[in-house]
């Protein structure tokens, strides 16, 4: 390509995301594409550090009420555990997302390759992406997914709890009170939390190889229909395809 991919056409075919695991021995990667106009998201985290690649159009998140953007061959970082959602575009958009465990990958250095295979290559398969991320493998993954209830003396952690309610008897407050505080702090109510935590719970349980029915059951969703639902509204495509290979290159 030159400094922008020949056929920006394809941002607007196959709309909505696709999801690409390498084998497991680079399990601590995983890629996705989104392409289209409807691409909102409602808040979500990742238990992974987010890097958004903008092929073509314009890609903007929302994080603690800042919109962030950007345009072709720029990238959004969005650390692992940060809660955040996307707006709908008005013009077609086409991404690349790579989700990276926690520290474990030079994110610049890797931007850096992304625009150099944007502007110089007219496709880059799946493999290739995911060759050009472990190139850029840096460091060891932070041993456990992040919280971001767990900064100290916040008084707000619902680890372990067994509610909301739970939690706030914990922290000596009123479920109220608890709820506001939590709002406030996070951007989120704590029974959202509890639900965005056990969906990162079920996917990876689905990326480690479980089936969907028992991913929606240790994660604590009522059946696979149950965890189909929520799973699609967060993160853009239900569980089955999620698991599906896509059947293009990304760019």
């Amino acid at each position: 390509m030159n400094d922008a991919p020949a056929d920006r056409s394809t941002a607007s075919r196959q709309e909505g995301w696709s999801y690409w695991r390498p084998p497991p021995a680079r399990a601590s990667l995983e890629l996705g594409t989104v392409r289209g106009r409807q691409v909102a998201l409602p808040p979500h985290f990742h238990d992974e550090d987010q890097l958004t690649f903008v092929v073509a159009g314009r890609r903007r998140v929302v994080i603690a009420g800042v919109v962030h953007a950007a345009g072709a061959g720029q990238a959004l970082h969005i650390p692992a555990g940060t809660v955040h959602r996307s707006l709908a575009e008005d013009a077609d958009v086409l991404c690349v997302n790579m989700y990276l465990a926690p520290g474990e990958y030079a994110v610049r250095a890797l931007v850096a390759e992304l625009t150099r295979a944007w502007r110089h290559r007219s496709g880059l398969p799946w493999k290739a992406l995911g060759a050009i991320a472990e190139s850029h493998r840096s460091g060891e993954a932070s041993a456990r997914p992040p919280d971001l209830t767990a900064g100290a003396g916040t008084g707000l952690s619902i680890l372990g709890a067994a509610s909301v309610q739970a939690a706030a008897s914990e922290a000596g407050v009123s479920r109220e009170h608890f709820s506001r505080q939590f709002h406030a702090r996070y951007g989120i109510p704590p029974a959202t939390y509890r639900l965005l935590r056990r969906l990162n719970d079920a996917r990876q349980r689905l990326k480690s190889g479980e089936a969907i029915a028992a991913a929606a059951h240790v994660a604590g969703f009522a059946d696979q229909s149950h965890l189909s639902r929520y799973f699609k509204r967060h993160f853009g495509v239900a569980p089955g395809r999620y698991l599906q290979p896509p059947t293009s290159h990304p760019f």
